[in-house]
């Protein structure tokens, strides 16, 4: 730890760097603390299962995870005679000009504690708009209440979900028979354009950088090809558009991209890592892991390799 916030910073992202280029890491997890199925235990019992070396718990709008992750990664480690690193982290929701992006907060070496106030806003601005979202609902005769989510969320074993959004009305709808599945919850109501949508509340994305640089932290861009910036061909040359919007990015502010994301393409990896070169940005791992909550991404593992 240091109480310079800039060296802070700088080491945070010399860290990422080096880790995302020696393989066997995953900076991008989440727990029963916001939207993920696994408790931070499990999380952590998980990652020395699959050997990897280093983790980030990035946890949406929360850090109630981190203690728990810490008691086990201490606990775990003497007991199995391994090394794991876990890295603090937090993954915000943000606007970059008129597009909603998220941003993921690294501190591996000043407090992240230092977001806390800022971090209960975005949890009561959370609850704010899942009311809304549910009185959307009712709207439309599908009559959820908030101590039905309450009640249903405080059922998760282990570690009930302290961040609620989108992801727990979902479940409740497939519950309650209104969907047969989270991704078909998002289809029919909650997804952008649909009828029980609520735009979530964001700070700019230079508000948010500034926020984390503040105290110590990096800030990396998380899933870029989300936001259709990437050709999706072979990866070979970076698209003058994705060069343009990271451009952008780079100077509100971010240290580095999200450039092998669990979900991305191969030919989007590649691009997106020749872009962050080009641009002088470190490329992160991250397997954006949520548990049976997301079917569609395994935690990384030792053998995990991003760098060509």
């Amino acid at each position: 730890m240091t109480n310079n916030p800039k060296i802070a910073r700088q080491k945070t992202i010399a860290l990422l760097d080096s880790l995302t280029k020696e393989g066997g890491v995953d900076l991008h997890l989440h727990t029963t603390a916001s939207d993920g199925t696994d408790s931070p235990e499990e999380i952590v019992s998980l990652a020395i299962d699959r050997g990897l070396r280093a983790i980030a718990i990035a946890d949406h709008d929360t850090i109630d995870a981190l203690l728990k992750a810490k008691a086990a990664t201490q606990r775990l480690k003497t007991q199995f005679a391994c090394k794991l690193l876990l890295v603090p982290a937090v993954e915000l929701p943000v606007l970059m000009d008129d597009t909603p992006v998220h941003l993921l907060a690294y501190f591996g070496f000043s407090d992240i504690a230092g977001l806390e106030d800022f971090l209960a806003e975005q949890k009561e601005n959370r609850r704010l708009r899942n009311q809304q979202m549910l009185q959307k609902l009712t709207e439309l005769s599908i009559p959820l209440t908030q101590a039905e989510l309450d009640s249903f969320t405080a059922k998760d074993k282990n570690n009930p979900a302290g961040v609620m959004g989108r992801t727990h009305i979902a479940l409740l709808l497939v519950k309650k028979g209104y969907a047969v599945s989270i991704s078909d919850a998002f289809d029919k109501y909650l997804n952008r354009g649909r009828p029980a949508y609520i735009p979530q509340k964001r700070i700019l994305l230079t508000e948010a950088c500034e926020l984390i640089h503040q105290h110590g932290g990096a800030a990396v861009l998380a899933h870029p090809q989300n936001y259709g910036w990437c050709c999706r061909d072979s990866g070979k040359i970076p698209s003058g558009y994705l060069l343009e919007k990271l451009q952008t990015a780079r100077a509100m502010g971010i240290d580095g991209i999200e450039s092998f994301h669990g979900e991305a393409a191969e030919g989007e990896k590649r691009e997106l890592l020749l872009a962050a070169q080009v641009l002088g940005l470190i490329s992160t791992a991250g397997s954006d892991y949520h548990g049976r909550n997301k079917d569609n991404t395994e935690m990384y593992h030792s053998g995990s390799r991003f760098y060509p």
